[in-house]
């Protein structure tokens, strides 16, 4: 049975459901906005002094945040000099639209996990896209990780394990504090490569919590986001790798912590409600029988919903239940 992850598949569907690959060399410029926003909670100042000196609300500021708007020049100068930033600084947090950055990651996710074989051309396509940065001498740092990622990947396929590839994303991974959404997918996908194709667990397993931290992190966010449905679907495929690891209890509470933040802060819908209850129902009753009346009404259920959802959605429920009870 194919591996998935269904943040990936969600954010497919989002915003890149024909698994077009993006252009390398003609893309927009923008700002870190992210790290930004850390910037601003590291040294303590708050939303509301924006707008008492520059006039930037509240709501506008983290819809920016969010990448849901725009802001005007004036406006981005005006938060660099509150935060005391240098023009370098400054400099430094201009990257390549982060949709770009996602379209390419997902098509390269999500081809590298499939074993169709159009999706290996796919995967083939977006490693040859991927060469042209090897020889960059440029701070290409997004391009290097995704090509170190898909060398990992091929080199597997090959059963050449490339080290270095592997040493290159753990180094990456352990040494920030913050994930933004495309390093989160990497790190599960990483994850989901070695536990794949059996390579020994490293510091990449054992400090898996920054990765839970950052993801509960982003949940608490007030802030609106069509992506939060990826952030669902990121939860439930970290319950899976810690699952994966011997780590069951981690991912119980995991999903438990997930699910309080998300009720708190977010309307979250009675379908990714259940999804999440009947994944950590599935853990705190492993090798459960199909005959469970539980398991039963929500089979049930997604049989009949099934025309409405995307089929890698409702492939990677049933594998989910497939794993924990031994049968679909």
């Amino acid at each position: 049975m194919e591996t998935r992850l269904l943040s990936v598949c969600r954010l497919i569907s989002t915003i890149n459901p024909d698994l077009k690959i993006p252009d390398t060399s003609v893309v927009a410029v923008n700002i870190d906005r992210e790290k930004l926003e850390e910037i601003r909670k590291c040294k303590g100042l708050s939303v509301k002094s924006f707008e008492r000196k520059i006039g930037l609300s509240r709501s506008r500021y983290y819809r920016w945040v969010q990448y849901e708007i725009d802001l005007p020049f004036e406006l981005v100068v005006g938060i660099k000099k509150m935060l005391s930033i240098s023009d370098t600084e400054l400099l430094d947090m201009f990257a390549m639209s982060t949709d770009e950055q996602l379209h390419l990651l997902s098509v390269l996710i999500y081809s590298s996990l499939s074993t169709k074989e159009d999706m290996f051309v796919t995967f083939m396509k977006v490693r040859k896209e991927l060469e042209k940065f090897r020889p960059s001498t440029e701070d290409n740092t997004i391009f290097k990780l995704m090509l170190a990622y898909s060398d990992l990947v091929f080199g597997c396929m090959n059963q050449k394990v490339p080290d270095t590839s592997l040493e290159m994303l753990e180094t990456f991974f352990l040494g920030t504090d913050f994930y933004t959404l495309f390093d989160s997918l990497l790190y599960l996908a990483t994850l989901r490569i070695k536990q794949r194709y059996g390579l020994h667990a490293s510091s990449l397993e054992k400090q898996i919590f920054l990765l839970e931290s950052c993801l509960l992190k982003k949940i608490n966010s007030t802030d609106f986001t069509e992506l939060r449905p990826v952030l669902v679907g990121a939860v439930l495929d970290l319950s899976e790798c810690l699952v994966d690891i011997q780590r069951c209890d981690d991912a119980v509470q995991l999903l438990q912590h997930a699910s309080r933040l998300m009720e708190e802060h977010w309307h979250i819908d009675v379908y990714n409600q259940t999804v999440l209850k009947l994944v950590k129902y599935l853990l705190l009753t492993r090798n459960t029988a199909q005959e469970d009346p539980a398991v039963q009404l929500f089979s049930k259920n997604l049989k009949g919903a099934e025309w409405c959802l995307p089929k890698d959605e409702v492939m990677f429920v049933r594998a989910m239940m497939e794993k924990e009870m031994g049968q679909a």
